[in-house]
């Protein structure tokens, strides 16, 4: 099955639209579905996003969905989302993302990429925040990406970004990404809990990560723990970190694999060891 959609907003600045009152409701039990060759356009005026995928694959399961804003005669939250979701989820392969304005772009292209959401239960008031715990699971894979910038984007950096974008670009002046992953959760205790890990051939980097948010999370948070590793960097990345380290007072450690940061405490304040 082929697909492709162009979608072309022109967007009016009305406050006559944006003012009226919205209530959206959806449930949906179970389904999925695949599709080929697919092409989507959104263009604002000289902004232009293009997406490309050879294949989409996604599924869903046991979804309710409601939204309402400034509905009148609904006393009890105005402007608010729920959402409860057993299963959410998505694969990409062949993807490519053209980004830009003026013929300016920046081109990321994708082997595969996927996201899970699972076990979501959401209740959030638009001006007072969550009104009871959010309890969430997510993950987000990508394999095999590489990001290319058009030329007038490079020529326009400034001295500081180039050095920096050439520490990690290729001898073709494209940054390659081997592997990307990500996860994060929420239970009803309020602790959130984050990994993420980045594969690229210039270096790889891990992070780990527990925040107490405490119930509705009306209490400030607490960082339980946070550690950053860097790990198998090429020659021209372990200058620029020595860099930051001795010249920039970035408190990273410095170890023989590369270097780490570790850090506990008061969100405001947090202890650095």
């Amino acid at each position: 099955m082929k697909i492709k959609l162009v979608v072309i907003f022109v967007l009016f600045l009305n406050s006559k639209i944006f003012s009226q009152d919205i209530y959206y409701k959806v449930e949906y039990g179970k389904g999925s579905g695949t599709a080929s060759d697919v092409y989507l356009q959104i263009k604002l005026d000289y902004f232009l996003v293009e997406i490309e995928a050879k294949r989409l694959k996604s599924t869903i399961r046991d979804m309710d969905m409601e939204i309402s804003t400034n509905i009148d005669g609904y006393d009890y939250y105005n402007d608010y989302i729920k959402l409860l979701l057993d299963v959410l989820s998505a694969t990409a392969d062949g993807l490519t993302i053209k980004i830009g304005e003026n013929s300016e772009y920046v081109t990321t292209e994708i082997k595969k990429m996927s996201y899970s959401l699972n076990d979501w239960d959401l209740f959030l008031d638009f001006d007072e925040g969550p009104m009871t715990t959010p309890l969430l699971n997510a993950n987000f894979n990508l394999q095999d990406a590489k990001i290319s910038l058009a030329r007038g984007i490079k020529r326009n950096m400034g001295t500081n970004e180039r050095l920096i974008y050439n520490y990690f670009a290729n001898a073709h002046g494209s940054i390659l990404i081997k592997k990307l992953s990500f996860n994060i959760s929420i239970d009803r205790n309020g602790m959130v809990s984050a990994e993420g890990n980045l594969d690229m051939p210039v270096g790889k980097a891990k992070v780990n990560a527990t925040l107490t948010m405490g119930k509705n999370f009306r209490t400030e948070p607490y960082l339980d723990m946070l550690e950053l590793d860097f790990t198998n960097l090429s020659p021209d990345v372990q200058n620029l970190m020595d860099d930051l380290v001795e010249n920039e007072g970035v408190q990273l450690k410095k170890h023989r694999t590369g270097y780490s940061l570790r850090m506990s405490g008061d969100i405001d304040n947090p202890r650095i060891y």
